[in-house]
């Protein structure tokens, strides 16, 4: 363990924070990782089609690059945007994934059948969170963080709690009074409010503050006065207006920092979430997070004042814009040995005042998961470290600079075409400059003053190149059904990217989930559910369930979504075969659906089921009444239920003898299930046994001439 690691392990709850060796942990992550931002800031380049001395006209301009320009002033500069083009694609595909998803709350091993009905109600409230409560915003932060995922190779998703409060203004009244005194246990208020000498105005301005907790002495005053001059007065009360979850989109080193040798961001030795907050907030956590008076005090003297690393590091002192009025905060999470057991601490710092030894709060992390609040985003690099990920815009831009040198050809071919040079004489070259063009006069002494030059040869090269570099960067990235890629591998690579990044935002969506357990109000939850909200403690939290996320790509396509339907129909005959002829089937079809139907079919619960449905059908027949046939049972296990568990009963036996009626309903549903095992088990068994035995001589049937007639 080297000297850092001892040094962050030593800010446990036992003792306060060295702010400045996490200030240095910053400063040392920022500087090891100084080659990813010229890397980001070039790759930002070629996403964007941003040239040297690149003109808005699409020109290249000796004035604006400073130096010739190639092949003549003011040539083309063309922006082909074919990177852009590609990443968008993969943005489109993972929203598609994302929001066409199947999100599922399953709870741990040995948990599903005690608290089967919690977990469906649990997931009920998880996508009413995701789907309807965070759409707005996820519908910003998503397309960002999947742009800098496959421009840049790296991003981060935060996942916060986010609670914000409002000041509203609650009439109340003698009546009032009297119920929250006889709730509160406490002698009645009604008179001593009306008692003129004013003698327990203090207590009774105390007994309003229980009430409302932000309202000034004051302004007590006044509402004792307005209660005994007209009977009833509004009281301040802060209520809470914003109370969910929140997903950011995030960028490394811009805004969030870690050692730059991480591979995993749940398990880095710390994480820094850099933050801008304005005044109002910044003052309205001391009583929603618990922040140092004190701290806000003097972080509010340092508006606008930033550490000022940036991926360029350029150490900037002052921000630039409408951020001069935000104060920068710092969220630094690392875990730690709290009496000896690792935990997970955070300090909220302000690098401006450190030097003071003032910080908003150093604690436990506030949300009970105890995971770093983070999701990386990422493509697959050369090496294990996060920084180590490449994006598109690195890869590919060298095709993008092929397709640009080709298309500025064909540019400047047709500039030629439309306006070719001219030769003539050096004293007519002043008159006949710049009269090129449509309805213009050109003069000449002689016919021959003025001669244009041949253009030069042309072919298909500039396309067939182009053409070439797509087909080659169609197969990198498949997206796509262009030119003579296989459907089959654009349909594999796009579920591909799907699971890919569903696989990245289930830790997303597990831990809006255990905020959500934490968080939700009993009124949100029975809102949302119509049930009381379940009481966690932090183990339950930690522990109760998991999140999954999965979606079929090919049923995007209406024709493959029907083409699957059919599938579907088909496999049905082979359901009640069962064993080694409905799994081959069924893997056919979906190879998720096989082991779903398999476990369906196999498991106690399943089994049970059929079976009580069996025993209630007889009950109805004992009634007189035609049971419902069902037409997708086990119909293997229903026949075999009768046989040995309904029709060995003596009282069964007994009245099947006695009772015509009974006996008649009952034969009527044991013939339904050998017919039903006969059509879909044993005749498609002799029919493929048939099929492939055809008649010998000896084995033929005579027939008669009046059969072979006809």
């Amino acid at each position: 363990m080297d000297e850092s690691d001892e040094s962050l392990e030593q800010i446990g709850g036992e003792q306060e924070p060295d702010l400045q060796k996490i200030a240095n942990e910053i400063n040392q992550a920022n500087s090891d990782a100084g080659i990813y931002g010229p890397r980001i800031a070039q790759s930002r380049s070629w996403w964007q089609c941003e040239w040297p001395g690149l003109s808005p006209d699409g020109r290249m301009w000796r004035s604006c690059t400073g130096r010739e320009s190639f092949p003549w002033d003011g040539c083309s500069d063309s922006r082909p945007r074919t990177v852009s083009t590609i990443i968008q694609e993969h943005t489109m595909i993972c929203l598609t994934a994302f929001w066409s998803a199947k999100v599922q709350a399953k709870s741990a091993p040995g948990r599903q059948f005690a608290h089967g009905r919690e977990v469906n109600l649990t997931q009920k409230m998880l996508n009413w969170c995701v789907y309807t409560q965070m759409k707005r915003e996820l519908l910003s932060e998503l397309p960002l963080a999947f742009n800098w995922k496959f421009g840049y190779g790296l991003s981060f998703i935060g996942i916060e709690w986010e609670q914000q409060r409002e000041l509203t203004e609650v009439p109340i009244s003698m009546e009032v009074l009297s119920a929250l005194s006889q709730a509160m246990g406490v002698t009645d208020l009604v008179p001593s409010i009306m008692d003129r000498n004013r003698s327990s105005d203090g207590g009774l301005i105390r007994m309003l503050q229980m009430i409302s907790p932000i309202l000034p002495t004051g302004d007590g005053s006044k509402i004792l006065t307005q209660l005994r001059n007209t009977g009833s007065a509004a009281i301040p009360v802060a209520t809470m207006r914003v109370n969910k979850p929140r997903w950011t989109a995030l960028r490394p080193f811009v805004d969030l920092w870690f050692p730059s040798e991480t591979v995993d961001i749940q398990h880095a030795r710390w994480t820094a979430r850099r933050e801008l907050v304005n005044e109002a907030e910044l003052t309205d956590r001391i009583a929603t997070d618990g922040y140092d008076d004190k701290f806000v005090a003097a972080a509010l003297e340092h508006k606008g004042q930033f550490m000022g690393i940036v991926p360029q590091n350029s150490y900037a002192t002052y921000s630039i814009g409408s951020d001069r009025d935000m104060v920068e905060l710092f969220h630094f999470r690392a875990r730690v040995l709290d009496n000896g057991v690792p935990c997970l601490y955070k300090t909220v710092l302000n690098m401006a005042v450190i030097g003071d030894n003032l910080y908003a709060c150093h604690r436990k992390d506030e949300y009970e998961h105890q995971q770093q609040p983070f999701v990386a985003l990422r493509r697959r690099g050369p090496f294990k470290p996060i920084l180590s990920a490449q994006g598109i815009a690195e890869e590919a831009y060298t095709d993008e600079i092929d397709i640009k040198r080709q298309q500025d050809g064909l540019n400047n071919r047709t500039d030629i075409i439309h306006q070719p040079p001219m030769i003539t004489t050096p004293n007519r070259a002043n008159a006949l400059a710049n009269s090129y063009g449509p309805r213009s006069v050109m003069t000449s002494l002689r016919p021959d003053a003025v001669i244009f030059p041949p253009l030069p040869p042309m072919d298909q090269t500039p396309v067939l190149v182009m053409q070439f570099v797509m087909s080659r960067l169609n197969r990198r990235y498949p997206t796509t059904n262009a030119g003579d890629v296989d459907p089959q591998l654009v349909g594999m690579y796009r579920q591909h990217l799907a699971t890919e990044i569903l696989s990245e935002l289930e830790l997303a969506l597990e831990q809006t989930l255990q905020l959500g357990d934490q968080y939700w109000t009993d009124q949100e939850w029975m809102a949302v559910t119509g049930n009381p909200k379940p009481q966690k403690s932090e183990m339950e939290i930690q522990q109760q369930y998991s999140v999954t996320a999965t979606v079929d790509m090919s049923l995007i396509d209406p024709e493959t979504s029907k083409a699957k339907l059919d599938m579907l129909a088909a496999l049905m005959p082979f359901k009640d075969a069962g064993g080694m002829i409905f799994n081959a089937a069924a893997n056919i079809v979906d190879t998720d659906l096989a082991d779903q139907l398999t476990q369906d079919q196999m498991s106690p619960t399943a089994l049970k089921q059929e079976t009580d449905d069996e025993f209630n059908a007889w009950g109805q027949i004992g009634g007189g009444i035609v049971p419902q046939k069902p037409m997708m049972a086990n119909n293997q296990l229903r026949l075999q239920t009768i046989q040995q568990q309904i029709l060995t009963q003596p009282q069964v036996q007994q009245r099947m003898a006695m009772d015509q009626q009974f006996a008649a309903l009952a034969q009527d549903r044991i013939q339904f299930f050998q017919n039903q095992i006969q059509q879909y088990q044993v005749n498609p068994q002799i029919g493929r046994a048939l099929s492939t035995q055809p008649f010998t001589q000896a084995q033929a049937p005579n027939v008669t001439n009046a059969q072979a007639a006809a």
